[in-house]
């Protein structure tokens, strides 16, 4: 007998979080999950769908869903969502719904909704895994088909939706966030402490593990990818479980040589396209605009694509002004936004919101931690001030630029991927085979003899990862990139605007711009004499934006001033000091003596990580092992 409760769900996109338990084998039978308290695994994802929640529940098999409102509240569109032998659950959009939708009409299946979420269980229906290839979106989702007893999970290409999973022989658990799969009592709180390594070591945002999270146990689905889980033979436990790529960036290129004219109109048309899709909402629809070329061109493409209302443009801004944290050189996003703001006052509504970077405490630092990964960065807070002064206004939906700098060269003339990671201007020195221990921010003589010990064997493995790539040095440092740096933003970007109940669209990550951008040779976006990156975009939106915005240098998302921030951080340590000697994870990190002297003086980024990671450390704490499920 289905047991469905939910309140008003539904509508063609939703943000929202969903969760959900398997029992495996014959473990249904024997109650496994009557030790799961579901609706709290639910209601710990009530910040990713505020405003309504449904779960489903029949024969082993729990599914929940809360939601963010953003088209049609029809209770049509419930999920978790059943029809015929099908139920799922979805997070995320498919922009490309309709036209999906239409093919499989031609073909006779009706519909009950306006729902992208019922055009995926019908297109799954229809097609199973080859229906992945039609969607163009941003998407996690599951489907339980109760006649072949096989629960099937997909995440997007690119992997803007997480998908996280915890298997044993008795249950597999799977959710947006691995601290909802904590609420379910099954998994013990304990550190991977290889993924530990790797992350200290290398810091997060060039991990290439895409499955392995910091808790043990825990994986994450990787982008590109689905999964099939099957439960066991009766009497047996287990079940099946199988993990499949569907989707890679593209490695041939194309044959013939199209003029750079051609290839910006082509560009073109792409990014409009892809801004039109990711406007269609029934609650306005905002931009971040940072004065830099990504943002302005989303800006400008939305304005004029919005017919029934002014697009809002927001900028956020530290009180006292920024900084570069890579040359330390004054923060201008402010100055060039007003000139983008400026050339659109008929269609953008500017709205500058100024943050103040004093504003750290561990309330504000416990806010931003996320157990899949660890909170490397100080600009967290500021990312996540971003979001919440999007919430501020009054908006659930904001475009955001990222992913064009992965795409196309955009990071080429940054000063510390000069000196680290590749000069386009001379290739052949292949500077990446040295750049790995400055990827580390923490000074080598403050790590414990047991992480250091595994530090040359981990820079090893991280050089052979980017070199197994296709192309030249250019291609492979970017496809590195698309699969190390990209990712951790993306994870980020996902876990911080959730936090504020605002959904996220990246325009630059439409899969059909990524494909574009890989299939030609990736030297046609460098200008090599001065470094320049993006330079088919710029020539594709010469017309849009005022020549000082096209031809502005790439600068570094600025964090707060460093001195300000070093004396709180230090303050924070000093009240604390002797809770975090005691820890444990900054036991298997450091080394006794750093954290002994009442007087030792760390950097901003050392306080910041060793703060992070107590607190990071008291969070996974904080969940109790059921020993009994």
């Amino acid at each position: 007998m289905n047991m469905i409760r939910s309140k008003n769900s539904g509508g063609p996109f939703s943000g929202c979080g969903i969760v959900g338990a398997l029992a495996l084998g014959n473990h249904e039978k024997n109650g496994v999950l009557t030790g799961i308290d579901f609706n709290r695994m639910v209601h710990s994802l009530r910040h990713r769908g505020p405003e309504a929640r449904g779960t489903w529940e029949k024969d082993g098999v729990l599914l929940g869903h809360t939601r963010l409102s953003i088209l049609d509240l029809s209770e049509r569109g419930n999920q978790p969502m059943t029809r015929d032998h099908l139920t799922i659950i979805l997070n995320g959009e498919i922009y490309n719904f309709a036209d999906i939708r239409s093919i499989l009409e031609q073909d006779g299946i009706r519909f009950t909704s306006g729902t992208d979420t019922e055009v995926v269980l019908r297109a799954y229906q229809k097609w199973g895994s080859a229906a992945l290839h039609k969607f163009n979106g941003m998407f996690a989702f599951a489907a339980w088909d109760d006649k072949k007893k096989i629960l099937f999970a997909a995440r997007d290409r690119i992997g803007i939706k997480p998908f996280y999973y915890y298997k044993d022989d008795r249950v597999f658990l799977f959710g947006s966030e691995v601290q909802a799969l904590m609420h379910s009592g099954c998994i013990a709180p304990e550190i991977d402490e290889e993924a530990l390594q790797r992350e200290i070591l290398i810091n997060a945002y060039y991990q290439y593990d895409a499955v392995r999270t910091m808790v043990k146990g825990v994986y994450s689905l990787p982008p590109g990818h689905f999964m099939t889980v099957q439960r066991g033979a009766v009497g047996g436990s287990g079940g099946h479980f199988k993990v499949e790529k569907y989707w890679d960036l593209p490695e041939t290129k194309i044959q013939h040589q199209p003029a750079p004219a051609e290839l910006a109109r082509e560009l073109r048309e792409l990014l409009e396209d892809s801004v039109k899709l990711r406007l269609v909402s029934d609650v306005p629809v905002a931009a971040f605009l940072s004065g830099g070329m990504d943002s302005s061109v989303i800006n400008v493409l939305a304005g004029r694509l919005l017919k029934d209302y002014r697009l809002t443009a927001v900028t956020v801004a530290y009180e006292g002004g920024g900084r570069d944290i890579y040359s330390d050189s004054e923060d201008r996003d402010l100055e060039y936004s007003r000139i983008v703001a400026d050339t659109l006052k008929e269609k953008v509504d500017h709205r500058i919101i100024y943050m103040n970077p004093a504003n750290i405490s561990i309330a504000a630092i416990d806010e931003i931690i996320d157990l899949a990964s660890f909170s490397d960065d100080v600009r967290y807070l500021s990312v996540a001030g971003n979001y919440r002064a999007v919430k501020d206004q009054g908006f659930k939906v904001v475009l955001n630029g990222q992913g064009a700098d992965e795409i196309m060269g955009g990071y080429a003339s940054l000063k510390f991927i000069i000196d680290s990671m590749l000069d386009v201007q001379q290739p052949e020195l292949d500077l990446i085979k040295n750049s790995f221990p400055y990827m580390c921010f923490l000074d080598k003589n403050m790590l414990n003899e047991e992480l250091s010990a595994h530090m040359d064997e981990v820079y090893e493995e991280l050089h052979r990862y980017l070199h197994h790539f296709p192309g030249d040095l250019l291609e492979k440092t970017h496809r590195y990139l698309m699969n190390t740096e990209l990712q951790k933003v993306l994870k980020l970007e996902d876990f911080l605007s959730m936090r504020s109940s605002v959904e996220c669209r990246l325009p630059f990550l439409d899969y059909r711009i990524i494909e574009w951008a890989f299939n030609i040779p990736f030297q046609k976006h460098i200008r090599v004499r001065d470094r320049m990156g993006k330079q088919l975009l710029r020539e594709a939106v010469k017309d849009l934006l005022p020549k000082e915005v096209i031809d502005r240098p790439k600068q570094a998302f600025p964090g707060p001033d460093r001195q300000r921030t070093e004396k709180i951080l230090y303050s924070i340590y000093q009240e604390h000091r002797g809770e975090i000697a005691r820890s444990e994870i900054l036991r298997r990190v450091f080394k006794r003596e750093v954290f002994e002297s009442k007087t030792a003086k760390f950097s901003t980024q050392e306080l910041w990580i060793i703060i992070t990671l107590w607190r990071w450390e008291k969070k996974l704490t904080a969940f109790s092992f059921n020993e009994e499920n």
